[in-house]
């Protein structure tokens, strides 16, 4: 019995230290070969005013079928607003129905000239983008 427990002791480090890696062998992260290589984002910086007490204007991109808004605040830093929804006030007035030509449908899209970004970017690259290529108009 005296030299059971030693003898358990020994194989079981000796089973252990058979699973460690030795210091020698580098282990390599493999390489991804489903990641596309994407080309820098550029895309047109189109001022807006959107919101009352933005320090600065705005630049909307469409991205995913959504807009994306990007501003800076009052300490400079870039802030941005994901599947942004613009703000429409609907008047209550009955609808004239052709009497002055009025409508009573929202328009469809607030921002139809706003950049269109493709899916394979994603949404860092349009900030970074707008960090790099929008500079603060004053």
């Amino acid at each position: 019995m005296k030299y059971l427990f030693p003898l358990i002791l020994l194989f079981t480090f000796e089973l252990c230290g058979a699973r460690v890696v030795p210091a020698t062998d580098t282990i390599g992260a493999p390489v991804r070969t489903d990641v596309k290589e994407r080309a820098p984002l550029s895309y047109t910086c189109k001022f807006r005013t959107l919101q009352g007490g933005d320090a600065y204007p705005s630049v909307v991109v469409r991205w995913h079928g959504q807009i994306q808004r990007m501003t800076w605040d009052s300490a400079g830093k870039v802030t941005f607003e994901q599947n942004y929804v613009y703000p429409i006030a609907f008047h209550v007035y009955p609808s004239s129905d052709g009497l002055s030509g009025g409508t009573s449908q929202a328009p469809s899209d607030p921002f139809p000239d706003a950049p269109v970004i493709p899916d394979e970017y994603i949404f860092q690259d349009i900030v970074d983008s707008f960090e790099r290529d929008c500079k603060r108009p004053y």
